[in-house]
């Protein structure tokens, strides 16, 4: 009799060991299979602005065979594409995927699709850039965005404050400032020196 208690107190533990390690694995697969991130998205073409909110991005492969999944920029433009039923169109090359087109914006007018990460261009496939939790990405299609810097966001009453503005050049791939450009502060014009 000790020994038939004994030994059920043993398969009593295996049991709940059993159990509380497959638990713990099965929660441990729904966290990993439920990795998300928010981003801010914005997507724009000379003649309109297709999206701009906040959008979960759910991970995704992280390239085309791969079995690795990622919380990668090009998850970000596919999931969206799905969610407003775009037709979006990429290619994927060694090096990684590119962007060829959503909707009518698929470079038969000679523009391409750039995208920036925190208002920075992009310097790798979409799918090689990890996404932040609240970053900003930007696709933009026959248009290139302006970025304006100042050296104070909170100048005293009275006092000084530079302004500049850039525009992105994509044959130099870098940020160059506007020859002229005009600000407008409280109604008046204040035109850049």
């Amino acid at each position: 009799m000790i020994l038939l208690i004994g030994n059920m107190k043993s398969l009593n533990f295996k049991f709940v060991f059993f159990v509380f390690f497959f638990t713990l694995l099965a929660s441990a697969a729904q966290a990993r299979a439920a990795a998300t991130t928010t981003a801010h998205i914005k997507v724009a073409a000379f003649d309109e602005i297709l999206f701009d909110d906040n959008f979960i991005i759910r991970e995704c492969p992280d390239n085309a065979s791969s079995t690795i999944s990622t919380l990668n920029a090009f998850c970000a433009i596919e999931q969206l594409a799905a969610a407003q039923n775009w037709t979006a169109a990429s290619t994927w090359y060694s090096f990684g995927v590119m962007l060829n087109s959503i909707n009518q914006y698929d470079g038969a007018d000679g523009n391409y699709w750039l995208w920036f990460s925190n208002f920075e261009p992009g310097l790798t496939a979409l799918n090689q850039h990890i996404l932040g939790d609240g970053e900003n990405l930007l696709l933009t299609y026959g248009t290139r965005p302006l970025k304006l810097t100042v050296s104070s966001s909170t100048p005293a009453v009275n006092s000084t404050t530079t302004l500049a503005a850039f525009y992105f050049d994509a044959n130099a791939w870098q940020w160059m400032a506007l020859a002229t450009s005009t600000f407008v502060v409280n109604g008046q014009e204040i035109a850049a020196t």
